[in-house]
């Protein structure tokens, strides 16, 4: 598999993971806000602290912006990597893509899901990324046209 191709159908998970990670960030930003979070040593005292808390909801703030940009950016390559799977013929072949690209689901769960052999669905999963691959390649060679 190319890293084109990875990159384009791995960008739901990335996207989501990146959100993730965001989202611990704020949920531990925000466990600092609590009160015995904030240290009151000697040298901090002089200093309100006040400063540090509204540098942090500041960095909530841009942190919660990202997401929202992050979560529009996962809806479009959901739609995308879709409208990729969609175009195979194979309903095994899209659905096996669908679940493990989309509903990040387990290959070993989707091949009991289907009632199919793991190296077979590994097989399966190769053709059809072999398969967009190839439409993926038809269409930039389209459009350069």
């Amino acid at each position: 598999m190319s890293k084109e191709i990875r990159d384009f159908l791995y960008s739901p998970i990335h996207l989501t993971n990146k959100i993730k990670r965001k989202e611990t960030m704020i949920r531990e930003l925000k466990s600092c806000l609590l009160p015995s979070a904030i240290g009151y040593d000697v040298e901090k005292v002089k200093t309100s602290p006040k400063d540090q808390i509204s540098a942090i909801m500041s960095k909530i703030d841009e942190l919660e912006r990202e997401i929202a940009n992050l979560k529009k950016q996962k809806m479009q390559a959901i739609l995308q990597v879709n409208a990729a799977i969609n175009e195979l013929d194979d309903e095994d072949e899209k659905t096996i893509l669908m679940e493990f690209f989309i509903g990040r689901m387990r290959m070993d769960d989707i091949a009991r899901q289907l009632n199919y052999e793991f190296k077979y669905l590994y097989k399966l999963r190769a053709r059809a990324i072999k398969k967009i691959a190839e439409m993926k390649k038809r269409e930039k060679r389209e459009t350069e046209t």
